[in-house]
């Protein structure tokens, strides 16, 4: 497996946000279109001047393109986000499925990753209460701070698609199976561990999201390397997103006042929590089967995307 293949998937994978955008302005230009044809035929219909039929059609479509932008945009992200998956699955996943561990799942073990998963977002939660302002709390967990308010179930739903299955499918196939693993076989696993987990927190990009995926990346890429499967990661990944969308859809309050004494508890569960996945997953040290260089232009220009998106979100508005 080579590395510079991970690396090229990563960077189709964070640069496909562009492809979306690509995506919806396609899909408004289209909307618009077909907006304006017909309030155009209705207005002709009514006789109204023809002076009159472009401006009435002018602002009609420039309202209701206005109202659906954020649904579109959410429908464009899971429109291109199946695209990739469906390409690397055809491609790779299926004679590489057992190379990057993706196997059947036993309920057991996904309940037991899925279980240090969820401690983990809890004691995340605790913990940032105390140490985060509580107007960027709220801000990150506002679906219109970087996607636009959705206006419609199509949106949501959407959303829910895209960010809570799709995102974690292929985040789980090109950190924790190409990338996890073809740099494994160049540097060692204690290399690769690392560089993916760090190089998965930075493509965040905002540091609230980011510090949390830094921890979630460790234990994620350390089950896997530990022989556990790949899908039940991907499983854990996803129940730990549904739920983060789910509280934010339907409003369930941060905690506003964490105090010192909060923070130090969600600072105890998440060492607890990094402390037994180190004592129930070892991972063996195998021999490197191809010595060389892991980093490409790739994953550089992800990395230098991800910490754009960090200094932009820490930046006053």
């Amino acid at each position: 497996m080579k590395p510079l293949l991970g690396n090229r998937l990563l960077l189709f994978y964070i640069f496909s946000i562009f492809i979306a955008f690509i995506l919806l302005i396609i899909l408004l230009i289209f909307i618009g279109a077909v907006e304006g044809a017909l309030w155009g035929a209705q207005l002709a219909i009514q006789n109204v001047p023809a002076e009159d039929i472009g401006e009435v059609v002018s602002k009609t479509v420039s309202t209701a393109t206005d109202k659906i932008i954020g649904d579109l945009y959410q429908v464009a992200l899971a429109i291109t986000y199946a695209a990739i998956a469906f390409w690397i699955y055809k491609h790779y996943t299926v004679p590489w499925a057992g190379e990057i561990g993706w196997r059947p799942a036993t309920l057991l073990e996904t309940v037991r990753i899925t279980t240090w998963i969820l401690l983990l977002a809890v004691g995340y939660v605790l913990f940032a209460a105390w140490v985060v302002p509580q107007n960027y709390l709220r801000s990150a967990g506002d679906f219109s701070n970087v996607y636009g308010e959705p206006q419609t179930a199509l949106g949501v739903v959407a959303i829910f698609v895209w960010l809570g299955v799709l995102a974690p499918l292929l985040e789980e196939w090109i950190f924790r199976g190409f990338i996890l693993r073809s740099y494994a076989r160049r540097r060692g696993v204690v290399y690769a561990l690392y560089a993916q987990t760090l190089i998965f927190a930075i493509v965040h990009g905002e540091p609230l999201i980011a510090f949390h995926a830094l921890l979630m990346g460790w234990i994620l890429g350390r089950w896997v390397l530990a022989g556990g499967s790949l899908k039940s990661a991907f499983y854990a990944h996803t129940i730990n997103n549904l739920l983060s969308i789910s509280a934010v859809a339907l409003k369930v309050p941060f905690l506003q006042d964490g105090g010192p004494l909060t923070g130090m508890l969600g600072l105890g569960v998440m060492l607890f929590v990094l402390v037994q996945v180190a004592r129930h997953t070892r991972i063996e040290i195998q021999p490197i089967v191809e010595a060389g260089p892991v980093f490409s232009g790739g994953v550089v220009l992800s990395v230098a995307f991800g910490l754009l998106i960090a200094v932009a979100s820490l930046a006053p508005s």
